[in-house]
C-alpha cells in the first residue's frame, strides 16, 4: 500500500507541494488504531485513513486523498497505483472503479448540475415569501463584522467591572442605557421601530418576549434581535440591548462612554477568613517552589492591587484554517467501512470490487424475497402506504438533484419508506455497492425493518439521532451517498447546525444526493435555501383522524365537576349554552388532570381498541400524572397499563411501548411533544394533546433562565395529528380552545436564538469549517451577531481556542464531550485530582432533573440526608446515585427517588468517562469511589472545589431564611427543591454563608437552583475571576469581602493560575497524570489541603442534625 503514498508525494513534488500528514492515536490502549489526515494546501479536502499501523494509516489516507484528486478530473485513474501487495489482479480494476463510479448516481457528475426547476406557489405559503433570495443573504450582518475584523486583526477583551459580567465584550452598552441609545439612533434615521411582544408562560410565572427587525442603512442589512423578560419592560431592554450592542459591533454607533451605573445591591458584610499559621507556611512554600510572582502590598491603601496573575502557560498556537470549511465527503468505497469511519484492509471486502460485492448483495435479496415470508408480508404493508404511489417520482426526482425536499402528512410512510426505495434500487440496478443511507431519525420501527442490513459496510441503513451523525462528522460523510434529515422543521440547533453542513457539501460535492423531509408545512423556506431545490408533495394518510378542538363539550354531560376552574376563553356563537359555560369556568394555566382523567374515561367509552397517546410538557408531569392515573382505582387496574416515554429514558424502557399488551388491556402512553419517540407506536388510535410544551429560555447578560410552558405551534400539531392514524382511524383531541387554537404562532422559535452558542462554536471548529461567524453566518436564520461573540469569548477564556481562533488540545477534548463546556473541563480537573468519576456524575446530572420525588414540595429528611452534613445538592445527588442497579426498585420506592432518572444520569456519566478514556485519561482516575458525607472526606472536598469552578460565576451569599444575594447583586431565594431550603418555620444558620449553584431560575422569583456550600478559600481559589486587595480586605467580583491576609489570597490565586499551567499540559499528553512531577503534586496536595473547610476554620458539623427528627432514628 506504501506506492500510493510516494505516488502523492510525486505528482505534489510536480507541482512545488507537499503533502501534511497529521497522524494521532485513537481508541483505548486496548484496541488503539491510529488516524492519519493528509492535506495539500489549494485543496479543500483532507484525506483521511486509519489502520492498526502508521504506516497503513498514512497510505489509506493518502489513496483517499488521491481519489479525491480523480473525482475532480485532475488525475486519471488509471495513472493510480493498484491497492495492495497481495491481492488479484482484479484489484487494479477495483482502484479505478471506486474513484471514477462517484457511487454510481446518475446526473451530470463530476461537476455543477443545472439550475434546479422552478416551483409553483404552494397554497399554505404565506410566511415564507418574504423576499428571499438564492444567495441566502440573511447572515450578512456576521459576515461583515468578521470580514472587517480579519482585515483590522486587532482584538481587545475588555475586562468587566460591570454587573453585566459581559458589558465589556459589547462596548459597555448595558440593560440601563442601551434602549435610550436606540431610540437616539431611530430619531436620527427618522425609523419607526415597534416591539413586537407575545407572552409566554401560564399567569402564575408569565413572561415576556420582544422581537424587532431594523434596516441598517450604512451597511445595507436587517438586523434581528428576540429577547425575553419577566415584563415587558424587561423584554423590550433585553432587545434593545441586543440590537444595540449588533450596531456597536457593525461599527454603526459607537461605545458607551458615560458612566456606568451599578446596580446597587444589599452589602455583603466583610467575612474573616481563620487561616491556620502552618497552611500559609505550606502556601508560601509551594509558590516558591513553583517560581511564581507575588503580588506585593499596595503602597496606597485607597489604591487597591489586583491579585490575579496570568497564564502562566498557553498553548502555542496552530496554523490559521481557512475561513471557510467543508465536510469532506466521498462515495462509498470497496475498502471502507462509513459506519465505522474505518479502513477495510482486511478480508475479502479489502479486496473485493463493486461489481462483486452489487452481484453478492443482488442475489442475497433475490433469495431473502423469495424465501422469507416475514419480509414477504412487510412488502405487502408497503404496498398500502401513501407514498409508495410516489416511488418512482421519488426516485427520478433523486436522481437528477442533489437537494430534494418531500413533504408529506405524518403517517404517509416516508420516514421509513424513503430509504427503503433508494436502497431496494440501487440493489437491483447492480449498484449495491455504490449505496449507503443515513437517516436522522432515531425509530426501532425501520430498524426492525432493515435490522438485516444495519452492519454491512455496503448497502446500508443507519438511522440516527441528528448529534450523533454531528459526531461521526469529524471524520466526514466518506462511503454515504444518501444523507435524509427528517423533520427539518422542528429547528432545533442541531437540525439547522446540520442543514448549514450538508448545503456547504452539496456546493462542494454535487454527486452527494441530501433529501429532506418535512410534514405538511410550509416550506419554502427551506426549499430557497437550497437553492430553489424541487419539492415532492406527498399525500394522503394511511388512515383519517378525526381532530377535536373542544373534547369538553363531549364530556362535560358525564363529568361536570371537573369543569371548575376559572378562566377567560372566548367561546363562539357555535357551541351550546352549556360548552360556553364550562369553558369560561376552565383556567388555561392548569395542568387539568382531572380533564385528561375524564377525557380518557370518555375515549374508554367508545368501545373502539387501541393505545391512548397522552402529550405533556415535560418529564416532572409526565411522572405526576402517572402516579395520579395508578392512584385512580379505575385506572390502576389491571385494565390499563400506563407507559411514561421521553427521550431522556432508558432505550429499553422505551421499547416498552411497542410491546404488545394482552386482550382487554389498554395502553396509555404519556409522551413529551418530541417527534423521534412517537414515530411508530402501531397499535394507536387515540391521541389527547396538552397544546403546551415546555421550552428553556437563556439570557446571557443577566445569566438567567427561565423554563417557559409555552403553547405549541400549529406546525407542531399539523405533524402530530398524523401519529394517530397510522394502522387504523383514530382520534385526535386537541385541549384547547378554538379561540387559543387561531392565535398560535406557525413555527416555533428556532433554538439557535434562545441558547448559548459556545457548544456549537466547538463544534464547527472540530468540523474545521472555518470561522466560527462566518459559519453561523450561513445558518437559515443566523443568530444575533453578540450571541456568537458571547460565544467565542468564553470559548477563550476557558483556553479552548488559541490565538488564531483554532482549537487547542484542550478544545478538542472539550468538543468531544455533549456537556457543557465550562464541565468539561472541570472534569479534566477531575481526572487530575483522581476523583474523575464523581465529577462525571455530576456533571451527567446537570442534563436530568434531579432524582427525588417531591410533588412540587420541600425535600422531606430521606432526601435532605443524602447530603449528609455537606449542605449540598451536588453530593446529595450523586449519593443517591451510587445505589447502582441492586434491588433499584425497592431501594428508589423506598428513598422516593426517580429510578428512570438514575438509569439515566448513569449511562450519560459512562458516556462520558469513554469518551476521556479514549482521549488518553488513564483508567485509573475515573474509578468509581466511595465518599464518606457525614465525616471528613478530603477527596469530596476536591470535588466541591472544582464544582465551584464548573458553575461559575453562580455564586450566592446567604442571608437569612430563604434569601440570597446573587453575583449581580439581586435578591433571589433558595430553590424549593434543594435540601439547603429550610423550612417555612426555620431560619438556618450555616456553617458558612457562601455557596455555588447550577443556575438562577425566574418562576414567581428569582430561585438559586442546585446550591452547594463552599468555603472563601474554595471562591478565591476556583470560583473568581477579579480578585482586589487594599492591604485588609480581598474583595472578589467587586461584592464579596474577605477578612484575610493579603500574602495568602495572593499565595491562592497564584496556585489557581499553576493549576490552569498543568491543565494545558495535560490536555497535550493527557497520559502524564499518572507520573506528574513532585512539584506539581506538592500543589495538588496543597489545594488539597485548601480544599477542606477546615482551612478556613469553617466545621461542618454545625446544624447537622437539622434534618433527622426525633423519631426518624
Amino acid at each position: 500500500m506504501g506506492d500510493v503514498k510516494n505516488f502523492l508525494y510525486a505528482w505534489c513534488g510536480k507541482r512545488k507541494m507537499t503533502p501534511a500528514y497529521e497522524i494521532r492515536a485513537v481508541g483505548n490502549k486496548n484496541r488503539q488504531k491510529f488516524m492519519c489526515e493528509v492535506r495539500v494546501e489549494g485543496y479543500n479536502y483532507t484525506g483521511m485513513g486509519n489502520s492498526t499501523n502508521k504506516k497503513d494509516a498514512q497510505s489509506n489516507a493518502a489513496r483517499d486523498f488521491v481519489n479525491y484528486l480523480v473525482r475532480i478530473n485532475e488525475l486519471k485513474s488509471e495513472e493510480v497505483p493498484a491497492i495492495g501487495v497481495a491481492p488479484p489482479p482484479p484489484s487494479a480494476t477495483d482502484s479505478s472503479d471506486t474513484t471514477t463510479d462517484d457511487g454510481g448516481l446518475p446526473g451530470n457528475l463530476g461537476g455543477p448540475l443545472p439550475p434546479h426547476l422552478t416551483l409553483q406557489a404552494e397554497n399554505n405559503s404565506g410566511g415564507g415569501g418574504s423576499g428571499y433570495v438564492p444567495t441566502w443573504d440573511r447572515g450578512a450582518n456576521l459576515k461583515d463584522y468578521y470580514s472587517r475584523k480579519e482585515e483590522q486583526e486587532v482584538q481587545a477583551t475588555l475586562e468587566s467591572e460591570e454587573v453585566d459580567l459581559n458589558a465589556g465584550l459589547h462596548g459597555n452598552w448595558t440593560l440601563e442605557n442601551a434602549k435610550a441609545r436606540l431610540n437616539q439612533y431611530f430619531q436620527k434615521e427618522k425609523i419607526q421601530g415597534e416591539y413586537k411582544y407575545t407572552q409566554v408562560g401560564p399567569d402564575h410565572n408569565r413572561s415576556f418576549i420582544a422581537e424587532m427587525t431594523i434596516y441598517i442603512k450604512q451597511i445595507g442589512r436587517r438586523i434581528f434581535a428576540r429577547e425575553h423578560g419577566s415584563n415587558k419592560k424587561l423584554a423590550a431592554q433585553s432587545c434593545a440591548l441586543s440590537l444595540v450592542r449588533q450596531l456597536y459591533h457593525l461599527g454603526v454607533i459607537e461605545p458607551y462612554s458615560g458612566l456606568t451605573k451599578k446596580k446597587e445591591g444589599e452589602t455583603v458584610e466583610p467575612y474573616k477568613v481563620n487561616l491556620s499559621q502552618d497552611l500559609e507556611h505550606q502556601l508560601q512554600n509551594i509558590v516558591q517552589e513553583l517560581n511564581l510572582e507575588i503580588v506585593p502590598l499596595p503602597e496606597d491603601p485607597s489604591v487597591p492591587v489586583a491579585l490575579n496573575l496570568g497564564k502562566l502557560a498557553q498553548f502555542e498556537p496552530s496554523q490559521r484554517q481557512n475561513p471557510v470549511g467543508v465536510v469532506p465527503w466521498s462515495p462509498p468505497q470497496s475498502n471502507w467501512n462509513p459506519w465505522t469511519s474505518s479502513n477495510i484492509d482486511e478480508g475479502p471486502l479489502a479486496y473485493a470490487t463493486p461489481e462483486q460485492i452489487s452481484m453478492d448483495l443482488k442475489n442475497e435479496l433475490m433469495y431473502q424475497l423469495e424465501q422469507d415470508r416475514d419480509l414477504q408480508a412487510v412488502l405487502q404493508e408497503r404496498e398500502l402506504l401513501p407514498v409508495k404511489k410516489f416511488e418512482s417520482e421519488i426516485l427520478e426526482a433523486i436522481s437528477q438533484n442533489p437537494v430534494v425536499i418531500i413533504r408529506g402528512a405524518t403517517g404517509c410512510g416516508k420516514t421509513t419508506q424513503v430509504p427503503q426505495f433508494i436502497l431496494d434500487d440501487c440493489i437491483q440496478n447492480d449498484r449495491a455497492a455504490e449505496c449507503n443511507i443515513v437517516v436522522t431519525q432515531v425509530s426501532d420501527k425501520p430498524v426492525d425493518e432493515a435490522c438485516s442490513i444495519l452492519p454491512r459496510p455496503h448497502a446500508s441503513i443507519m438511522f440516527c439521532t441528528v448529534g450523533v451523525l454531528l459526531r461521526k462528522l469529524e471524520a466526514g460523510i466518506r462511503g454515504i451517498s444518501h444523507v435524509i434529515v427528517d423533520e427539518i422543521h422542528e429547528r432545533d440547533i442541531n437540525t439547522d447546525f446540520l442543514l448549514v453542513v450538508l448545503r456547504d457539501v452539496v456546493q462542494a460535492y454535487p454527486e452527494v444526493r441530501i433529501v429532506l423531509m418535512s410534514a405538511t408545512i410550509d416550506t419554502s423556506m427551506f426549499c430557497e435555501y437550497f437553492f430553489n431545490c424541487p419539492i415532492i408533495e406527498v399525500y394522503g394518510r394511511t388512515f383519517p383522524v378525526q381532530v377535536f378542538l373542544n373534547p369538553r363539550d363531549k364530556i362535560q354531560n358525564m363529568f361536570p365537576c371537573f369543569l371548575q376552574a376559572n378562566c377567560n376563553l372566548i367561546c363562539g356563537d357555535e357551541y351550546g349554552a352549556e360548552t360556553r359555560i364550562s369553558m369560561a369556568q376552565l383556567n388555561e394555566k392548569e395542568t387539568p388532570f382531572e380533564l385528561i382523567e375524564a377525557l380518557l374515561l370518555y375515549i374508554e367509552t367508545l368501545n373502539v381498541p387501541g393505545a391512548v397517546l397522552v402529550f405533556l410538557p415535560g418529564w416532572n408531569l409526565i411522572y405526576t400524572m402517572q402516579k395520579h392515573l395508578e392512584m385512580n382505582p379505575h385506572f390502576g387496574s389491571h385494565r390499563y397499563q400506563i407507559l411514561p416515554l421521553h427521550s431522556q429514558i432508558p432505550r429499553e424502557e422505551q421499547r416498552k411501548v411497542f410491546d404488545p399488551v394482552p386482550s382487554g388491556v389498554t395502553k396509555i402512553i404519556l409522551s413529551t411533544n418530541i417527534p423521534c419517540i412517537d414515530s411508530h407506536v402501531s397499535f394507536r388510535i387515540n391521541r389527547p394533546f396538552l397544546f403546551r410544551q415546555k421550552v428553556k429560555l437563556f439570557t446571557a447578560h443577566n445569566n438567567m433562565t427561565n423554563y417557559a410552558t409555552v403553547w405549541a405551534s400549529k406546525t407542531n400539531l399539523e405533524q402530530r395529528k398524523g401519529r394517530a392514524g397510522r394502522v387504523r382511524p383514530g382520534f385526535c383531541f386537541h385541549l384547547c380552545s378554538r379561540a387559543r387554537f387561531e392565535r398560535l404562532e406557525t413555527h416555533m422559535t428556532p433554538e439557535m436564538f434562545r441558547t448559548p452558542l459556545h457548544e456549537i462554536a466547538l463544534s464547527i471548529k472540530l468540523l474545521r469549517l472555518g470561522g466560527i461567524g462566518q459559519f453561523l453566518a450561513k445558518a437559515i436564520e443566523p443568530p444575533p451577531l453578540d450571541a456568537v461573540i458571547e460565544a467565542e469569548h468564553t470559548l477563550r477564556e476557558l483556553d479552548a481556542l488559541d490565538a488564531n481562533d483554532e482549537l487547542t488540545p484542550l478544545g478538542r477534548i472539550l468538543a468531544k464531550l455533549p456537556i457543557e463546556p465550562r464541565f468539561g473541563k472541570m472534569m479534566i480537573m477531575g481526572c487530575i485530582f483522581y476523583v474523575g468519576d464523581a465529577i462525571c456524575t455530576i456533571s451527567a446530572a446537570t442534563c436530568f432533573p434531579e432524582p427525588f420525588i417531591s410533588e412540587g414540595k420541600r425535600l422531606g429528611y430521606i432526601h435532605r440526608n443524602f447530603a449528609g452534613n455537606r449542605f449540598s445538592d451536588h453530593v446529595a445527588w450523586d449519593d443517591a446515585r451510587m445505589g447502582g442497579e441492586e434491588a433499584e426498585i425497592r431501594f428508589c420506592e423506598h428513598k422516593r427517588l426517580n429510578m428512570a432518572t438514575l438509569r439515566m444520569t448513569w449511562e450519560a456519566k459512562v458516556q462520558l468517562k469513554e469518551i476521556l478514556i479514549n482521549s488518553g485519561f488513564p483508567e485509573e482516575c475515573l474509578l468509581t469511589q466511595v465518599f464518606t458525607n457525614t465525616g471528613p472526606d478530603n477527596n469530596l472536598d476536591v470535588v466541591i472545589s472544582l464544582l465551584a469552578f464548573g458553575v461559575y460565576p453562580n455564586v450566592c451569599y446567604h442571608k437569612e431564611k430563604r434569601k440570597i444575594l446573587t453575583t449581580e447583586g439581586r435578591n433571589a431565594l433558595i430553590h424549593k427543591s434543594s435540601v439547603n431550603c429550610p423550612f417555612s418555620s426555620q431560619d438556618m444558620k450555616y456553617p458558612s454563608p457562601f455557596f455555588v449553584f447550577g443556575e438562577k431560575i425566574r418562576t414567581r422569583a428569582i430561585s438559586a437552583k442546585g446550591m452547594t456550600l463552599v468555603t472563601p478559600l474554595q471562591l478565591l481559589l476556583f470560583a473568581s475571576k477579579k480578585v482586589m486587595s487594599d492591604g485588609q480586605l480581598v474583595v472578589v467580583d467587586d461584592w464579596i469581602r474577605l477578612q484575610i491576609s493579603h500574602e495568602a489570597a495572593a499565595c491562592i490565586t497564584a496556585l489557581r493560575a499553576a493549576m490552569e499551567a498543568l491543565v494545558v499540559e495535560v490536555t497535550k499528553q493527557p497520559g502524564i497524570i499518572s507520573q506528574l512531577d513532585p512539584v506539581n503534586e506538592r500543589m495538588l496536595n496543597t489545594i488539597r489541603q485548601i480544599s477542606r473547610p477546615s482551612a478556613a476554620g469553617i466545621n461542618l458539623m454545625i446544624g447537622t442534625t437539622r434534618w433527622v427528627p426525633h423519631n426518624f432514628l
